[in-house]
């Protein structure tokens, strides 16, 4: 599979901010994303034969996704690990249940 593997940066909130504005931080958490890597990581608990190729940096979040990558199960042989760039990570805003989410990445 061709597809991406991301950092998602989960923001909690207690509202979501008009532009320029700020809100109050309730809960921050990072987990492996992008569709690539959940369709992999699903397919993979499905007992299917599946590997992921991507390309990320040589970086921490980069090296959370490899390690994800390990615990899953799933080979690393075709992530191409890029020295000196940055991994993909997108920013997830998440306002408490009365409002609603959106991402920026």
């Amino acid at each position: 599979m061709i597809s991406s593997a991301v950092m998602d940066q989960v923001y909690v909130t207690d509202h979501l901010p008009e532009s320029g504005a700020s809100a109050e931080l309730e809960t921050y958490e990072t987990h492996p994303g992008g569709k690539g890597l959940v369709r992999a990581v699903t397919n993979a608990r499905m007992g299917m034969n599946v590997q992921l190729m991507t390309a990320i940096g040589n970086d921490t979040p980069g090296r959370e996704l490899t390690g994800y990558l390990d615990r899953e199960g799933l080979s690393t042989e075709l992530v191409k690990i890029t020295p000196n760039a940055m991994s993909p990570v997108v920013a997830v805003l998440m306002p408490l249940p009365d409002g609603e989410g959106t991402s920026r990445g």
